[in-house]
């Protein structure tokens, strides 16, 4: 397998030019430790293993931006047969602006690094794991997931084919070592949930389908099985955490009488930590049909009271703010320098290539380039003239002045302008061309003519001239 750096240096290289990575990987020589099962027959040997790294660009001081903490477990056979558990315990960014996916490309690579083993992943949304007070850091606040995310953040991230596309580029499509890489399982269980149906449900649909590893709804013991005998329990782990209650419950009595796996996974979904209206993940990854690494390197170890006082300086330390972030950096790398050459850093320049691809040269750092189109392509208003200097404007590489920023100027002919949509077009009739209908609710009205209309005095007419048209009308008759 590639050791961790080198797997790091090959995907943080290509990324965009002008930053400087160190890494800092500190494991401990590995010490005695208990049994991860009743039933396990060898011996065990335990390491602990902090990832750190910090990044520094142009102008900027250096800070930490991700870190991440293992249990690595090596179960020693006596017939010399090697069993390698790796718990993934703390991972936690400081929330400092840096390379986007760095703390994802960080998890990949250490998986891509390691020799035939199985991954323990407990998903758990927390603010905070390795960085004190970065929770309270207004730039990580808004990239902290939730829960739900976090379950299918994780489970895509020991998807993604770069874990399993491992030294197949002088296999064939025949060998049996790729056909092995393809066949890797791996298992996820939410406390609570019964089914994977309700699970995609409960996170959301945020598991992508994503080739390299098979997974399956569960957790890869006999459900009727002693917890005690199949579940490995490791160091700050929730289910060493519940398994010591139980005993405890029950006055300290042996495994014979502890519960089983179903009946342990459901109370596991009532505790503090997995229940309570919340939604954790428990991961296991099945790497052993890997082949085994070549010892042709030697890995650099501290002792263990080296890596706790390291480990105390940093959780002494405050990553509230960007300028707290800055010092904090400074000083545990300090403190970690002075367990050289055993830490010493690794260093990495980022080489892509810059994010604007368009910018054809180089210029200075306190200038900033203005693009112009030439001259044939500017429509020019009445009255234009031509550059002061006469040269031709698609000639002309003009340097802003100092934090000018990039302009890009487009002639009115290259515009192309459509009507706002809130103004609607609106089609404009003569009156003549109008014809309206009376509507239902309005009563039908006839018009006379004036000499039609029979009129009928009105009490406003004196009685004089009442009696005066009367005689007038009486005469005409007699005649």
């Amino acid at each position: 397998m590639t050791p961790f750096y080198k797997e790091l240096k090959r995907l943080l290289e290509p990324l965009e030019k002008g930053s400087l990575l160190e890494i800092h990987d500190i494991p401990t020589i590995p010490i005695p430790c208990k049994k991860l099962t009743v039933n396990s027959k060898g011996d065990f040997k335990q390491t602990r293993r902090l990832i750190l790294i910090t990044t520094q660009s142009l102008g900027c001081p250096k800070a930490i931006v991700c870190g991440m903490e293992t249990i690595e477990y090596r179960e020693y056979h006596p017939e010399g047969r090697i069993e390698s558990s790796i718990y993934i315990s703390k991972v936690d960014t400081t929330g400092y602006p840096s390379i986007k996916n760095i703390t994802a490309i960080m998890i990949q690579a250490y998986l891509i690094s390691l020799g035939p083993c199985k991954v323990y992943v407990f998903a758990c949304a927390q603010p905070q794991y390795l960085f004190r007070d970065s929770a309270n850091y207004c730039e990580k606040k808004t990239k902290t997931l939730g829960d739900r995310a976090l379950i299918g953040w994780w489970r895509n991230i020991l998807s993604h084919p770069t874990l399993w596309n491992i030294n197949t580029q002088n296999i064939s499509e025949n060998d049996s070592t790729l056909s092995s890489i393809k066949k890797t399982k791996g298992w996820w269980s939410i406390p609570g949930v019964d089914d994977e149906r309700q699970a995609v449900h409960a996170t959301g649909n945020r598991l992508k389908n994503i080739p390299g590893v098979v997974w399956k709804y569960g957790y890869p013991y006999d459900p009727k099985a002693n917890i005690k005998d199949v579940i490995p329990l490791f160091e700050d782990d929730t289910k060493a955490r519940l398994s010591a209650a139980l005993c405890e419950s029950k006055g300290g009595r042996d495994s014979e009488d502890t519960i089983n796996v179903e009946g342990f996974w459901e109370i596991l979904g009532h505790t503090e930590e997995c229940g309570a209206g919340r939604l954790t993940a428990f991961l296991v990854l099945d790497l052993t049909n890997r082949t085994k690494p070549k010892d042709n390197t030697t890995e650099k170890m501290i002792m263990r009271k080296s890596f706790t006082r390291i480990w105390n300086t940093m959780m002494d330390l405050f990553f509230d703010t960007k300028e707290n972030i800055e010092k904090s950096t400074k000083k545990l790398e300090a403190t970690i320098l002075e367990y050289r050459p055993a830490v010493e850093p690794y260093k990495i320049h980022t080489l892509g290539d810059p994010v604007d691809k368009r910018a054809s040269s180089s210029v200075d750092k306190n200038n900033t380039e203005v693009r112009t189109l030439s001259s044939n392509l500017i429509k020019k208003k009445a009255g234009s003239t031509s550059p002061a200097n006469g040269l031709e404007s698609s000639s002309i590489k003009t340097s802003s002045a100092e934090n000018t920023p990039v302009v890009n100027v487009l002639g009115n002919s290259l515009i192309k302008r459509k009507t706002p949509v809130s103004v609607p077009a609106v089609n404009v009739l003569r009156s003549s061309l109008i014809k309206r209908k009376t509507t239902e609710n309005t009563p039908k009205v006839n018009t006379l003519e004036a000499n039609s209309i029979k009129r009928k005095t009105t009490g406003d007419i004196p009685m004089s001239t009442v009696l005066e048209n009367n005689l007038q009308k009486r005469l005409k008759t007699e005649e």
